[in-house]
């Protein structure tokens, strides 16, 4: 739970910024600033807890993986990919199949 200094301080960036053309969107962070790179991270941080698959994080990119020797493992793939999916859901973040 962020709280104190660190709760006033994201506040104050969200809050009150220059506004341009406004669109629609279902979810973000302001563009082109040196703290939306960061928000973002400590927003996914945790989106591999739950894999027991092998995965990596980068900028906006996800990948897992997992070396298939069994139809079990193909299965245990799957399972992390629906686990991926109920975060995605959760957390409202949606994942861009390709």
């Amino acid at each position: 739970m962020v709280s104190g200094c660190v709760l006033e301080w994201v506040k104050d960036y969200l809050v009150n910024r220059e506004k341009s053309h406004t669109a629609p969107v279902i979810s973000g962070i302001p563009q082109g600033t040196c703290l939306g790179p960061l928000l973002f991270v400590i927003y996914i941080n945790d989106l591999l807890d739950e894999v027991d698959s092998d995965g990596f994080l980068f900028a906006d990119d996800t990948k897992i993986f997992r070396k298939i020797m069994s139809v079990d493992d193909a299965k245990m793939l799957q399972l992390d990919v629906r686990k991926l999916e109920n975060w995605s859901k959760e957390w409202l973040l949606k994942f861009h199949p390709n």
